[in-house]
């Protein structure tokens, strides 16, 4: 059982990272489509690096189109191959489909969301491909249900509970495991980020079985704009060790959303 989830179960960085001070609250069902046009970069590095060994570039887009959101997620090396593509689907603001291309080890799948996945009442239909097969899976659509491209607007829109101390719930779809999996978000500490006041704020597994075998990931909120400048852990690239091809634990860090200037990054 433990070994189910062993592997490519939090494949969580470079989620919908916004700056939604306006939008977190009470009263907030969906606040995807207010930056759909937004375009959003980030730059995934080595773990204990500080920062100095780049791995993976990431770039968000989203093309709005009447009450239709496309958004697409690339992973790229530094020297422009790509190692893995997201596409998410949104129709009016709901999230209605999220694809997954892995091109490192070239496997692919996709999940179909039928009803609303913040509020629950339908279902999510699961495909996955690897090595020649084909895994299949259906599951009912619960409330607060999320992927990598709504996470963060998800977090921010409970915004004021996770101040108060309060843990968050989610379903967090999994498509290589054609399943979702329950987490808890709760701020973990206070913090600074270049001299702003900022929270981190802890995902951890809501399963005590799933947390012996996967770790939380965190991320940095400044505080005054509501702005993800860090996150640690899983990522959707993967990183080749001898031979093999293996989950990635990294750190990813995002520009200030008034900025597309990736310098900034490095400052």
């Amino acid at each position: 059982m433990l070994n189910k989830f062993s592997s490519s179960v939090v494949c969580l960085a470079a989620f919908g990272v916004l700056c939604l001070s306006g939008l977190a609250g009470a009263g907030q069902e969906h606040p995807i489509g207010s930056h759909a046009d937004e375009v959003l970069i980030g730059k995934i590095y080595q773990k204990d690096s500080n920062l100095q060994h780049l791995l993976f570039n990431f770039r968000r887009t989203a093309r709005h189109s009447g009450n239709e959101i496309y958004v697409t997620r690339t992973y790229t090396y530094p020297d422009g191959r790509t190692a893995a593509i997201e596409k998410a689907t949104y129709h009016d603001d709901r999230l209605v489909s999220y694809q997954l291309l892995e091109k490192q080890i070239d496997a692919h799948g996709q999940a179909e969301i039928h009803g609303d996945a913040w509020k629950g009442r339908g279902r999510i239909s699961f495909r996955y491909v690897k090595n020649g097969e084909t895994y299949t899976d259906v599951e009912d659509l619960e409330a607060s249900t999320v992927v990598n491209d709504d996470i963060v607007p998800y977090m921010l829109a409970h915004w004021d509970e996770l101040m108060q101390g309060k843990a968050v719930f989610l379903r967090y779809i999994v498509i290589p495991r054609t399943q979702t999996v329950g987490f808890n978000l709760v701020k973990s500490d206070e913090a600074t980020w270049k001299g702003k006041p900022a929270v981190i704020i802890k995902m951890v597994p809501a399963s005590f079985l799933v947390r012996l075998v996967v770790d939380p990931v965190f991320f940095t909120v400044v505080k005054d704009s509501r702005h993800v400048v860090k996150y640690e852990g899983r990522t959707t690239p993967k990183i080749k060790e001898n031979g093999e091809w293996k989950d990635l634990d990294a750190v990813m860090v995002f520009p200030p959303m008034h900025s597309r200037d990736e310098a900034n990054l490095n400052r």
